[in-house]
Formats: structure tokens, C-alpha cells, sequence
């Protein structure tokens, strides 16, 4: 068999099944119900979100939940339940504008960032431009892929991966992630749990476990305030076993069975179901 890296682009996403119950006006929002997790699944109809978070979990959602934890997940209902969005902030901004930067590389920086209506320097975008060069070029970026792993769906959106193999038969995957700002380093490379989840979704779906980089672009805040890439780039090799990724989902699966109980109980109480 000829082994191979796919270059054609797979679909962006992939809109998980669900079983539309009925249609309701309540105030001035359209619910709309589906059965997920047991629970009816309520979508807004002006795209805020909806009660439950997603038809899926996502990282984001995950990592919410978890530091939740400390704060009676608070946070998770701000953010999901009620459908309040988390200000930008400059590290956040810097993430986006390199992610955008990569994911869209046939089109000139300039372009993008007008595109996007971002205000950026000269210097800010020669820096966009070495990442360009720099930074390894996946076939695949911000590509959404869901999966069920034991019954419970999974979005991964990696920063990048390529495929090998044939369409009837993948036989290798190479996965990146992109990392700014704050510190990283082997060791937290390898306990990053958003891996683990983008590992079980491709684990599942194609039967291989990817081959993981961590790529960590460092940053500084300079006298203004700003933070600017120092133009370094370290990469750290994390790979991940069978038996890491069944203790993970085991975790995400018990973080989907609460957030499933906590929509239930925030419906109850609201006499919807």
C-alpha cells in the first residue's frame, strides 16, 4: 500500500446528529429541543448558545468545567447557560492572529489581519510572516472533528495535522498544537489534557494515535504594555499511550455526565422539562 500524506482538504465540520423533539416560543428566543445525554438540548435561535453548552464537548468546555470545580462552575454557566462571551484579552488576541496567520497562508498578512479588522504594526506582521516560515505547515487547520468515544461526543479542533495513508486506510497522523504567552516546558507538555482529548477523537475515528508537537511561541510585554513574540519557536515531542487516553476519557466522560446533570436540574428549575 502506497503510504502517503493526504493533502486534499477534509470538510470543516461535521454537524453531530441530534433527534429534534418539538419547537417552542418562550420570551422573545425560539428554543429548539433535541435529546442529548438524556436531557433535551435547547438551541437560541439568535446563535447566543445554548442552555447545555454544545452538542458535544469540546476542550474549552472541559477545561471550564474543571477549574469549575473551585467555583461551583460558575464560569461554565456564565459562558454556556446563559450565553456570555469572555472579553478578548491581548494574549488571546496574539493566539487568534498567528492561528489565522497559518490557517489561511495563501493569502498575504495584510489581508488577513484587514479581514479579521485587526490593527496591527509593521513589525507585528513581519513577526506573522516568520511563524509563516518557521512554524510547520499542516495540510489540515482549525479543521473540527467530532467523535464518540464510549457514547459520548468529542470535538477536536487541533492548530494543525496531516494525514498518511489512503482514503480507505489512515496509517499515520502527525498533530500540532500552538502554544503563546505563558511558560511552557517539557513537563507540561505532556500532562496537557487538551491533547489527550484531540488524541482520543482521531484515536476513535481512525484508529491511530497521533504523533503530538507541542509548539511553544514565547512572548514578551513590551513598554506600551503589548505582548510581542520574541520570534523563538521550541517544540516538544508529547506523545500519548492507549493507557493514558482510556484514564482521560474516563475523566471526560464523567465531565459530560455533569454538565448533562447540571442542564437538568437549571431546567427543572425553570420549568422546562
Amino acid at each position: 500500500m502506497n503510504s502517503s500524506r493526504i493533502e486534499k482538504r477534509i470538510s470543516a465540520s461535521e454537524v453531530w446528529p441530534g433527534h429534534w423533539e418539538s419547537y417552542r416560543r418562550t420570551s422573545k428566543l425560539t428554543y429548539n429541543y433535541a435529546i442529548v445525554n438524556d436531557y433535551p438540548l435547547e438551541f437560541w435561535s439568535d446563535d447566543i448558545g445554548n442552555a447545555f453548552g454544545r452538542p458535544y464537548l469540546s476542550w474549552t468546555q472541559a477545561e471550564v468545567w474543571r477549574k469549575g470545580d473551585r467555583n461551583g462552575h460558575a464560569e461554565y454557566f456564565r459562558r454556556y447557560f446563559q450565553g456570555q462571551k469572555l472579553p478578548t484579552t491581548p494574549q488571546m488576541l496574539l493566539g487568534a492572529k498567528i492561528a489565522k496567520a497559518l490557517a489561511e497562508i495563501e493569502k498575504p498578512i495584510e489581508q488577513v489581519c484587514e479581514e479579521q479588522g485587526w490593527q496591527s504594526t509593521e513589525q507585528e506582521m513581519k513577526m506573522l510572516q516568520h511563524y509563516r516560515h518557521f512554524l510547520p505547515r499542516y495540510a489540515h487547520r482549525e479543521v473540527e472533528i467530532q467523535q464518540k468515544f464510549r457514547g459520548v461526543p468529542l470535538l477536536a479542533k487541533p492548530d494543525g495535522f496531516d494525514l498518511y495513508g489512503t482514503d480507505e486506510k489512515i496509517v499515520r497522523i502527525v498533530l500540532g498544537e500552538d502554544k503563546s504567552g505563558k511558560s511552557w516546558n517539557q513537563e507540561r507538555a505532556d500532562e496537557h489534557k487538551q491533547i489527550d482529548l484531540y488524541d482520543i477523537v482521531f484515536w476513535q475515528k481512525y484508529g491511530v494515535i497521533p504523533e503530538n508537537t507541542l509548539h511553544w511561541i514565547p512572548t514578551y510585554k513590551d513598554g506600551s504594555g503589548e505582548y510581542r513574540p520574541t520570534g523563538e519557536i521550541f517544540d516538544y515531542p508529547t506523545p500519548r499511550t492507549e493507557a493514558q487516553l482510556i484514564e482521560s476519557g474516563a475523566e471526560f466522560i464523567r465531565i459530560w455526565h455533569e454538565i448533562g446533570e447540571a442542564y437538568g436540574e437549571e431546567c427543572r428549575a425553570n420549568g422546562l422539562i
